[in-house]
């Protein structure tokens, strides 16, 4: 694995490679130039690395990964302390970025965030990029010195072959723990485990259940399906089906045409038909409405729905991931949920465990979230005392995440 912690031989000192401002050029193009050759494994290694050497150039509330195939929106490989709107927006930066080495960002004073092409996408060969968040805009040294390491990004990419394409004939198992759960933090074996039935089951156009309790992270999972997903590229609508009055539900999933009602005063295509060709995620599916269940089922079998005011159905293509906090089998034997709903929407299922039943993650997120908010708020934190881990490990987390 390249090491950026040395000097080129220039350097005099390693250990002072940020505080003296003699970035390691060498080592960083060695790094890229040989990455960008041998696979995406450890072309990932190179980002984590450089995101390091980033964060120590300039304090990042927020970074992330990305790769890109040509023709394709970027995908999400990693991420710390970005919200799903943060995010998106990085996408687009990402997405311009890589589009062609001449569109390439420059580090300016007073940014706020960054972008780094690490590789750029051509047909055949992936892009890679990093993109974070800073803390407070850049200072005239720090947008230098990050401006630095971009040049010696751009020196790599002399160095590399044109048209040497990234190697992916590694199997997805041996990357399930990187790159199945895009935004999670975690360390466990547990969540091990439901990384690898995402990354079984996200190109199924089979309707998906996730269960587990309340902040245990079902939606971030149904995020990830949906990013890892050949949907990708299409939109992602979430619906709470708790969150909206029950007579208002039908209409916002299905739709309606303007009069169909009392109050309908435009057309609305309703949800249903935004997430075309993308992914519906209905959440807490278990307080749907019994009134609307064959509704929804009947959408679920056919692949149509039938809008207020209209005639005639029309033919939709959607994936839907529908999550639960409740026992849907007991549900179903208390008259509240239709069995035949219930098992076309467990056509596929993913259990998010308990972060009581997963305690080696509890580090992770204390460390993850220790930096995120320090950094958000602009203060300094030394840490946390081991006795203190060993008394958070030990609490139920009745609430989880």
């Amino acid at each position: 694995m390249p090491d950026l912690s040395h000097s080129c031989p220039e350097s005099k000192d390693a250990d002072s490679v940020i505080t003296t401002n003699e970035l390691p050029i060498g080592a960083i193009v060695r790094a890229l130039c040989q990455a960008a050759n041998s696979g995406p494994d450890l072309l990932y290694e190179v980002m984590l690395k450089l995101s390091l050497m980033v964060e120590a150039t300039a304090p990042m509330y927020g970074l992330s990964t990305w790769t890109l195939e040509t023709g394709q929106r970027p995908r999400l490989e990693w991420a710390e302390g970005l919200s799903e709107a943060e995010l998106s927006a990085g996408q687009a930066i990402v997405s311009e970025s890589l589009a062609t080495d001449s569109q390439w960002p420059k580090i300016q004073v007073r940014d706020t965030s960054v972008c780094f092409v690490l590789t750029s996408a051509r047909p055949g060969c992936a892009g890679a990029a990093l993109y974070g968040l800073c803390v407070r805009p850049l200072s005239t040294q720090q947008a230098r010195d990050l401006g630095a390491i971009m040049d010696v990004t751009r020196l790599a990419h002399s160095h590399i072959a044109v048209g040497r394409a990234i190697a992916t004939s590694e199997p997805a198992e041996a990357r399930i723990s990187k790159t199945a759960l895009p935004g999670m933090i975690f360390a466990s074996q547990a969540m091990n485990d439901v990384g690898r039935v995402v990354a079984r089951i996200k190109d199924s156009n089979s309707t998906v259940l996730i269960t587990g309790e309340s902040g245990t992270g079902k939606e971030l999972v149904a995020h990830a399906i949906h990013r890892l997903s050949r949907r990708c590229e299409k939109e992602f609508i979430p619906f709470n089906c708790s969150a909206a009055p029950p007579e208002l539900i039908e209409s916002m999933l299905f739709g309606h045409r303007k009069g169909s009602f009392t109050g309908a005063l435009r057309d609305n295509e309703g949800l249903i038909r935004a997430a075309e060709n993308g992914t519906l995620f209905l959440d807490e599916i278990g307080d749907l409405p019994l009134g609307l269940q064959p509704k929804l089922l009947r959408f679920l079998q056919e692949g149509e729905i039938h809008t207020l005011g209209e005639q005639s159905p029309r033919k939709v293509n959607i994936r839907v991931i529908a999550a639960t906090h409740k026992d849907l089998e007991q549900l179903v034997r208390d008259k509240l949920f239709r069995e035949d709903l219930f098992y076309r929407i467990a056509t596929l299922t993913v259990k998010v465990p308990p972060l009581r039943e997963r305690p080696e993650d509890i580090s992770a997120l204390i460390s993850h979230y220790l930096s995120h908010y320090a950094r958000r708020n602009d203060r300094a934190i030394a840490g946390i005392t081991w006795e203190a881990i060993r008394v958070l490990e030990s609490y139920s987390w009745p609430g989880n995440v």
